[in-house]
Parts: structure tokens; sequence; C-alpha cells
């Protein structure tokens, strides 16, 4: 069962939840949420395994990692709207556990910008800026999940995580 910090920052972001809601909703105290997303726990406690069903009663799906990808998190169920790829865009900069800040110097847009696009105030951004975002988070180590006839979209790390102690992958 995969309780990657990634992972539980991009399952929230599917859900485009703040911590604060998903604390709540999963009947948590909030620095379960925040530990969660930071540096996880080794061994889950009761209130983690809380958070995760929680996740997987919203409808997601956690994957783990296996030898040659890494984990990840999707809708258990096709047909998600997700218009311009807001949530997979935003599920896959917290995977990458990006900044707002980092990943919009990337693009070369302002943080507002950013911030707009993945909060929904921006409604509609320019395809050019959504190509850009995918082909950065692809080239940044993501693995975008597409809707098919038997799961929904979602995000994955393109290489397993190191061993807690091994250096990271080049």
């Amino acid at each position: 069962m995969d309780f990657s910090p990634s992972s539980f920052r991009a399952a929230r972001a599917l859900l485009n939840l703040g911590q604060g809601q998903v604390a709540s909703a999963a009947g948590v105290g909030p620095r379960v949420v925040i530990r969660l997303e930071d540096v996880g726990y080794p061994d889950p406690t009761e209130a983690a395994l809380k958070v995760h069903l929680y996740y997987r009663n919203q409808g997601l799906e956690f994957l783990d990692a296996t030898s040659t990808l890494g984990p990840g998190v999707r809708w258990r169920k096709p047909g998600r709207e997700d218009f311009f790829n807001r949530r997979q865009i935003h599920a896959g900069r917290v995977l990458l556990d990006w900044r707002q800040v980092d990943f919009a110097t990337k693009l070369d847009v302002t943080r507002s910008l950013l911030a707009k696009f993945e909060s929904g105030i921006k409604r509609k951004p320019t395809q050019a800026f959504v190509e850009s975002a995918l082909k950065t988070l692809e080239a940044g180590g993501v693995v975008m999940l597409e809707d098919d006839e038997h799961c929904g979209f979602g995000v994955r790390l393109a290489q397993p995580l190191p061993s807690r102690g091994q250096p990271p992958p080049n």
C-alpha cells in the first residue's frame, strides 16, 4: 500500500481540496495530513489509514511503485471532467514536490498566473500554456495517466523512489 508523501499531495490536488478540508472530512487532525504530505509514516497509523480510506472513498486509487515506475494516484473510474488538464497538472506539480514559484519559473509565467490556473480562477488558459505545463512535468519525471475504458486520469512518477537512505537517481 502506497503511503508516499508525494502520492498524498497528488490525491488532494486531484480532489482540489485544502489540507484542513481533507483532515475534517477524514476525521483526523490537520497535523496528520500535513505529516502525510511532508514526511509520511514509515508504519501507517490509524489516522493515516483514515486519510487513505477517505481518498479511496472519494474514488481515488493509489498506485504502488513497481520495479520500473514510481508511485502515483488516479481516479478508479473514467469520465471525470478535467478542463484544460487543470487537476492533472496540479497533481503532477505536487507529485514532484515543486513549489508554485519554481514551476512558474520553468513555464516562464508568473506565480500568480499559475495559482489562478490551479485554483480555477483563470477559466480558459491558452493551449500553449497547457501543452508547456504537461511537457515540463513529463520532462521532470511525471507520467500523465489518461482516461481509458477501465480507469480515470491521474499521475505517477516515471521512476521508483529511492529506498530510505539511498540517493535519488540522476
